[in-house]
């Protein structure tokens, strides 16, 4: 079903499809002048369905501009329509920059990508239990397997135009910190090109951005890209296209705060496709673009596996081909590039809305649009029958979290069972469907129709059985300590589940006047309340804005305050009720077994999650 759209912003989407300036295209082939206005027509609807306002984009073909479209409204109030020259914040797409600016540096022998950071950077307060034996390199902080923790909410809404590297990265209070041995996991944060940038700033003498706008920004002709605020910068919204969202001036500038036009990240494509030159001159050497696209520091890399997350640089497969680039969200924003490199074509898009569905849909137009006509690459030799080790079938949970906020729940909902049938390895989340991989050597797997093996079943240096991927790694633990946590947590949910469809009956009862239907309703009421509790916590938190989680504000100290007060009174509950214990036949055998169990599953969850920091954590100052 359609989304419907107000009719003054389908009236822009109808100017603005029309008078959307086509740069230059080539009318032969897959780039015909009708395949072009198709992909504008289509992405026009996307906009539509989805209450997406604005789009700028571009596709690339042999360093050539193919089409360069802007299509929408740079602002709801005022219907200005979007232009090929608009800037839009393009987020995490600004780590590519840290990296091509280190690149730049290793040819000029000022960097090496195996330097230590602690020794060059110390004033960054990094923290390394493994310094001896495993010192954090700068190599790990562009391919984010340092082992950091992302940035803290708190740091989403910090906004200071004028602060520095240094004093964005010692803003944050817990980032800067080895979670294990460095060189070892993959775990995407933050913090990792900053702390790259402040390595910049100390063998060029230079801010990070100064360095950047005079050595590549100019270098490729990006004109308008700036990672300061520039007042041409367009309006932004939320997912439903219509709540405006701040400008926010973040700490660490280098990991998501540039702004460019269509214009400029074509320059960027151009490069990237040419090898390094751009229009004749040579802005990288072409070894230093393969670097940057060849993942090598994880425990995968270091063993052969090619899919992975290399120097600011990542990977997606679609339709048999490996497309490199990078993505980025911040703000209202959702932007992506993404290139071929064999056969030099590639894309870029941002949105002003935060909409994902928006942004996939776009993403698959432009995938689609460039693979027209390609020759698949030869599919990857598959073992056709292989037998691997029994013990390496069993339950493995997430070992590489992003945010060590959510440790605990990812470790608890992101548990898996893996199975070995033939030739194929079957991973099957509890929460969610069956992932089949093919065997391609004895412990390297690829999906059917991928291009690249995407998973390699390793032992780590601890001795750990591990599954590593792009999308991190996971550890086999025992079928005893998996099965009392799937346990558990269906008993709790249970219980709580339980508590709740109950509770309307014997409170309808209890408002008929028929007391002697309900004796001792303490017994029933504080787990009920309890649970209301909870539930209070989950949604204060779950419907607050990042502006109010990262601060001092009611819905930070809601969460603060209920989660503190739902734990106690779990632990409450349990006293309570047991002191009834002797009295059940009053209360009513099973009346009182249930409260009781309600009680224990809800201790039990708070157990956990106070174990993993989630409970009277102040998210202001976290």
């Amino acid at each position: 079903m359609k989304t419907l759209v107000s009719p003054a912003l389908a009236l822009a989407f109808c100017v603005v499809l029309f008078a959307s300036p086509t740069v230059a295209f080539d009318t032969t082939g897959v780039n015909s002048t009708e395949r072009l206005s198709a992909l504008e027509s289509r992405l026009v609807d996307i906009l539509a369905e989805n209450q997406t306002p604005g789009l700028i984009a571009a596709v690339v073909s042999d360093q050539k501009i193919i089409w360069q479209g802007a299509i929408g409204i740079t602002d709801i109030e005022s219907q200005q329509p979007v232009g090929v020259d608009s800037l839009f914040r393009v987020g995490s797409i600004s780590k590519t920059f840290v990296s091509l600016a280190v690149m730049q540096l290793v040819e000029r022998g000022q960097l090496s990508l195996d330097q230590p950071v602690h020794d060059m950077i110390p004033e960054a307060l990094i923290e390394n239990p493994w310094r001896s034996s495993d010192p954090i390199r700068l190599v790990h902080l562009l391919e984010h397997t340092a082992g950091l923790d992302d940035i803290h909410f708190r740091d989403y809404v910090f906004s200071d135009p004028e602060v520095s590297t240094l004093e964005g990265i010692l803003f944050n209070n817990g980032s800067r910190q080895a979670r294990w041995r460095p060189g070892s996991r993959f775990s995407y944060s933050n913090m990792g090109p900053p702390l790259a940038a402040l390595m910049i700033e100390k063998v060029t003498g230079k801010s990070f951005e100064e360095y950047v706008d005079s050595e590549l920004l100019d270098a490729l002709h990006m004109d308008s890209a700036t990672f300061y605020y520039d007042e041409k910068v367009v309006s932004s919204y939320a997912a439903d296209g219509k709540n405006l969202q701040p400008y926010v001036h973040i700490p660490v500038r280098s990991s998501g705060a540039l702004n460019a036009s269509s214009g400029d990240m074509i320059q960027l494509l151009r490069m990237l496709i040419g090898r390094g030159k751009l229009d004749g001159k040579r802005i990288l050497q072409e070894s230093s673009v393969v670097r940057v696209e060849s993942p090598r520091s994880s425990l995968a890399a270091r063993n052969g596996l090619q899919a992975g997350y290399g120097l600011s640089n990542s990977y997606e497969q679609s339709q048999g081909f490996v497309f490199h680039g990078h993505d980025g969200g911040i703000d209202g924003f959702l932007s992506s590039y993404a290139y071929l490199p064999d056969a030099g074509r590639g894309y870029f898009f941002s949105l002003n809305a935060g909409n994902g569905s928006a942004y996939a849909a776009i993403g698959d137009e432009l995938k689609s649009f460039l693979l027209a006509g390609l020759e698949k690459p030869e599919a990857v030799a598959v073992i056709e029958s292989a037998e691997f080790a029994s013990d390496w079938s069993g339950f493995y949970e997430p070992y590489s979290p992003r945010a060590e906020f959510g440790k605990g729940l990812e470790k608890l909902f992101g548990l898996s069972r893996v199975k070995f049938e033939g030739n194929r390895l079957l991973l099957s989340p509890i929460f969610g469907d069956e992932i089949e991989l093919l065997a391609v050597t004895d412990n390297m797997f690829i999906k059917q129709g991928d291009a690249l093996p995407s998973l390699m079943l390793l032992t780590s240096k601890a001795g750990e059985t591990v599954l590593q991927g792009r999308g991190g790694t996971v550890r086999q633990i025992s079928s005893h300590w998996a099965y009392l946590k799937i346990g558990l947590l269906a008993m709790v949910g249970l219980m709580i589940a339980s508590s709740i469809i109950y509770a309307p009956l014997w409170l309808i009862a209890r408002l008929l006047g028929r007391p002697s239907k309900i004796n001792y309703l303490r017994v029933r009421l504080l787990p009920l309340l309890t649970i209301v509790c909870l539930v209070s916590s989950v949604v204060w938190l779950s419907s607050a804005d990042l502006t109010e989680v990262g601060t001092f504000s009611i819905a930070s100290v809601a969460y603060w305050g209920l989660s503190i007060l739902w734990a106690a009174m779990a632990l409450i509950s349990v006293a309570l009720i047991l002191q009834y214990r002797s009295r059940r036949m009053e209360v009513g055998v099973l009346v009182w077994w249930h409260s009781l169990l309600v009680s224990v599953a809800l201790s039990i969850a708070a157990g956990y999650l106070s174990y993993y920091g989630l409970i009277g954590i102040r998210l202001w100052a976290y």
